[in-house]
């Protein structure tokens, strides 16, 4: 089974939860899809598994701020720190986390 092939059955597999694909895999190698393999892959990997965070959906979202990947609001997209770290305070609770929003 070819590395594309595996990635197609992953998608369709409901007992895989997240999927990471170690790059460079194929370089700068052409796809019929347009770009690069790598790119074709990348993007192939539904946002649902997208451990990495770097599917088209990601990266889309991140260009335009968008900070949630669903309509409802409820699952937030991995932001980036634009601002200073604050000073070290002591750890927050687990329901403090729980709580806590994008």
């Amino acid at each position: 089974m070819d590395l594309e092939e595996a990635l197609m059955a992953a998608n369709r597999d409901d007992s895989i939860h997240g999927i990471m694909i170690y790059y460079p895999c194929f370089g700068n190698a052409p796809s019929f899809y347009g770009g690069n393999m790598d790119d074709y892959l990348r993007d192939t990997v539904p946002v649902e598994k997208d451990v990495e965070g770097l599917c088209y959906t990601y990266r889309h979202n991140l260009y335009h701020n968008i900070r949630y990947i669903d309509t409802q609001v409820t699952i937030c997209c991995a932001l980036i720190a634009s601002s200073p770290a604050p000073s070290p305070s002591p750890s927050p609770s687990p329901s403090a986390l729980a709580d806590s929003t994008c």
